[in-house]
């Protein structure tokens, strides 16, 4: 119940910071330059943040048909199994349940390594992101003259604030990714 309320009071508080910051900046004769800026926005249009994306979706599908690859042998194992039930002597069986818990094992163990592949490439690619979001908002910002630079979620009206999230977009794609980040 607490959080719905917090939430609920997160506009008033905005609006009353930017009340707050535009008073102080009259006081003090400075001009206050106010922008705003959409992240999910930069994100949906920087090719760059698309081509990350999108490696990422790639290492999901080849880790998924490595699994399929592998699941389709155990099932083809456990199979073999039963049907050589009858059939099969003490060791065969044995060897044939052996190389069974070995093709699971060997399923569990590309899992846990394609998840942590995965998941090591998401953060990297994340922390980049975000840095180069920061980078680039903070130059055009600074080329713009604006002093204050707020997430258009958080506002709950506007009028003449320009979005700087196209100019923001453009200046992330512009900057250099880290080697590695994308296979060539």
């Amino acid at each position: 119940m607490r959080i719905p309320r917090l939430l609920a009071a997160v506009p008033i508080l905005v609006a009353g910071f930017l009340v707050s910051l535009s008073l102080c900046a009259s006081l003090y004769g400075a001009e206050l330059k106010m922008a705003q800026i959409s992240l999910q926005g930069v994100f949906k249009q920087s090719a760059k943040v698309k081509a990350i994306v999108e490696e990422i979706k790639k290492m999901q599908n080849d880790a998924g048909a490595k699994m399929n690859t592998l699941m389709a042998d155990i099932s083809k194992a456990e199979q073999q199994l039963k049907e050589g039930e009858g059939k099969l002597g003490k060791e065969e069986k044995e060897k044939a349940e052996t190389e069974l818990t070995k093709k699971k094992q060997e399923l569990r163990s590309q899992q846990e390594t394609e998840k942590i592949k995965i998941s090591f490439k998401q953060k990297s690619a994340q922390n980049v992101v975000n840095s180069q979001i920061k980078e680039a908002l903070d130059k055009v910002a600074q080329e713009g003259g604006y002093s204050v630079v707020l997430q258009s979620d958080a506002i709950v009206y506007s009028k003449d604030i320009p979005d700087l999230t196209d100019k923001v977009a453009k200046a992330v794609d512009a900057l250099p990714l880290p080697e590695g980040l994308l296979k060539p």
